[in-house]
């Protein structure tokens, strides 16, 4: 009985998100987005200030702006600052990968299936398939069609989300502060120097996934 009446609820839950939903405009969802992402971005990466109360806003807003990973409490005995910009570059890959894995493991045992039937009556020499068959490979090739929207719908809502703040974060190693002696520092880290061997080796992995990134919405384009 509490399973029953849990599942009820849960289609109750359903049914409430799905009917709110109906009443929004994605397209002005998107913008407003878009744009709190662009002011986030800008304030970091060009050193800007809001004054108050906008500045207020926008810490009330920042845990919208996915900026949650940092290596502080690690003592790897690496550079800490170098650690967490690769993971924020590596992170959202891995993340897309297991979303192709997990698709790819979902439609493969219905292409299995399709073509395990196709042979079955290639083999009895059956001049064409009986209406079932025909049914049953007609509904799994449905089926395959939904999973590849599921997933590049999941593919799509990841790289829409985190594509800004990565793309932050990988910029910001480029902003470094020339000091009168002569010295430079990245701003988003004063401890590393921008003329240290270990930051050029750094800058120019960060150049070539800024690059990968930035191709993401190029296949979008493609894609769509």
């Amino acid at each position: 009985m509490f399973i029953v009446w849990k599942a009820k609820e849960l289609e109750t839950y359903r049914l409430f998100l799905s009917y709110l939903f109906s009443y929004l405009d994605s397209g002005s969802l998107k913008v407003i987005w878009v744009t709190y992402q662009i002011i986030v971005s800008s304030t970091a990466t060009l050193n800007v200030m809001f004054p108050y109360p906008f500045s207020t806003l926008l810490t009330l807003l920042s845990v919208f702006a996915f900026d949650f990973l940092a290596l502080e409490c690690l003592n790897t005995g690496r550079n800490v600052y170098f650690d967490t910009v690769y993971l924020w570059c590596i992170l959202p890959i891995v993340l897309a990968l297991l979303i192709v894995l997990v698709g790819v493991l979902r439609v493969v045992p219905l292409v299995q299936s399709s073509v395990d039937q196709l042979k079955s009556y290639s083999d009895l020499g059956a001049p064409q398939l009986s209406t079932s068959s025909s049914s049953e490979i007609k509904d799994a090739l449905i089926k395959q069609h939904n999973i590849i929207n599921q997933h590049t719908w999941c593919l799509l809502l990841l790289s829409y989300l985190v594509l800004p703040t990565v793309s932050s974060k990988q910029l910001q190693v480029f902003d470094c502060i020339y000091l009168d002696s002569g010295e430079s520092y990245v701003r988003a880290d004063t401890s590393v120097s921008c003329t240290s061997y270990d930051y050029l080796h750094f800058r120019a992995m960060i150049s070539f996934f800024i690059v990968l990134h930035q191709l993401i919405p190029i296949v979008w384009i493609i894609v769509l």
